[in-house]
C-alpha cells in the first residue's frame, strides 16, 4: 500500500511506498525550502508569508530561526553550520 499518488511514473523511483508521512508542525499558510542540517540536528524551512525561517528539532519542536528572512524561499545544505 502506498501513501502517495504518483502522477508521473518517472517520479516513482524516488518514493518509498511504505514511508509514512508525518506532520511535524502546523499553523502555517505556506512553507517551502526544507533542508536538514545534520550537524545542527535540525530542519530549516521558510515561512514565506511571515518573512521568517523556522527551525524544527526532533523532540523539541518548532521555533523561529531567523526573522526577518528577507522572504527566503529555499535553503541549501552545506558542510558548514549556519548561524
Amino acid at each position: 500500500m502506498s501513501f502517495f499518488e504518483i502522477m508521473d511514473p518517472a517520479f516513482g523511483k524516488f518514493v518509498l511506498g511504505n514511508a509514512p508521512v508525518k506532520q511535524i508542525a502546523n499553523g502555517f499558510d505556506w512553507v517551502e525550502g526544507p533542508v536538514w542540517f545534520g550537524d545542527l540536528n535540525c530542519l530549516l524551512f521558510s515561512d514565506i508569508p511571515n518573512n521568517r525561517i523556522m527551525r524544527w528539532i526532533p523532540g523539541v519542536g518548532t521555533s523561529v530561526f531567523r526573522e526577518p528572512s528577507n522572504i527566503a524561499n529555499g535553503h541549501t545544505g552545506t558542510d558548514k553550520a549556519v548561524s
